[in-house]
């Protein structure tokens, strides 16, 4: 309600505690619009609540010590620690174990079809008209992994988003909107003969499931190893493309509140700098600056000598 017609809920005062949904009946049959706030629904605004984690409200579940460093909405169970724990999860309408999820429009007889998580999926459209269902939403068995099944990319994605979410998120968002408004425009209005809503639509699901894996390879690229990796060009005659490289790689640690939460102040003291630039060489002094503990440039690192080495060891011992 508070996602479809945020000012009516507010007026009816909707609240998510009761005691018993059949006999409290917190929830009206039907709300009265606010008809010059509230909007009529779009397929967009669907796809928003399937992908809903409470955000925005105090049951958020990207925010707190349960959703780590980097805000990721799933929680995982049926473990060990939980058969010890008593306890229980906020069930998001988004949850990470899905097979799939959709949403119909029965007077364009079109089914937007999503595999995996709606979180991280794209939903693509499925029309009555097709001759048949793309190759890459026919069948799929979780025991064998393909890169020709348009569930696998979105599950790969969507692993691959729980090592830094909140900032992977943002780029899966921006392709989900991009690719699900292309999607829309051939839906609405849609006057096609058979032929060219299978042409049409299978090569929209071809493009999505080739965006997908490309998005996989680059969120990898991008933020591999903790850090934000970026390349950029500029022109240059003095290089043999016309172009010059640039690699950047930038540390974002970990937020200043999860931090506090998990003791990170109580942790051992910092390393002394000037113990270390004492067990280097005077040779390796020269290059330092690729050897600064707060920085990352491994294109320009020259590591101590084995005896520096051992030297520094039992200086840490």
């Amino acid at each position: 309600f508070h996602m479809l017609a945020p000012f009516a809920a507010k007026m009816a005062m909707l609240e998510p505690f009761y005691g018993s949904l059949r006999y409290d009946a917190p929830y009206p049959a039907y709300l009265l619009l606010d008809a010059e706030n509230d909007k009529k629904v779009s397929v967009q605004d669907v796809f928003n609540v399937m992908r809903d984690s409470y955000e925005s409200t105090r049951f958020s579940l990207t925010e707190g010590l349960a959703a780590g460093p980097f805000g990721t909405p799933d929680r995982y169970n049926k473990g060990k620690g939980e058969s010890m724990v008593e306890g229980a999860w906020e069930r998001p309408i988004s949850i990470f174990r899905s097979t799939y999820t959709f949403i119909a429009l029965t007077r364009q007889r079109v089914l937007f079809w999503g595999p995996h998580a709606a979180k991280t999926t794209c939903y693509v459209p499925l029309s009555f008209q097709m001759g048949d269902v793309p190759h890459m939403y026919k069948s799929v068995w979780q025991g064998r992994f393909s890169r020709q099944d348009a569930y696998w990319a979105f599950r790969y994605v969507a692993t691959i988003a729980q090592i830094k979410f909140s900032y992977m998120i943002k780029e899966i968002s921006e392709l989900q909107n991009e690719l699900e408004k292309k999607a829309i425009s051939k839906v609405f209005p849609a006057n096609f003969s058979n032929e060219q809503a299978n042409d049409i639509y299978n090569s929209h699901a071809q493009e999505v499931l080739e965006s997908w894996w490309k998005l996989a390879d680059q969120l990898v690229f991008r933020y591999a190893d903790g850090f934000i990796n970026q390349v950029t060009s500029e022109d240059s005659p003095a290089f043999k493309n016309g172009k010059k490289l640039t690699f950047t790689s930038k540390p974002t640690g970990y937020p200043e509140t999860w931090l506090r939460k998990v003791g990170y102040s109580e942790g051992p003291p910092p390393l002394d700098k000037s113990s270390w630039d004492s067990c280097l060489s005077a040779e390796t002094k020269e290059t330092k600056s690729g050897l600064d503990i707060n920085s990352y440039q491994p294109s320009s690192v020259q590591y101590p000598k084995v005896k520096d080495t051992l030297k520094l060891n039992s200086m840490r011992k």
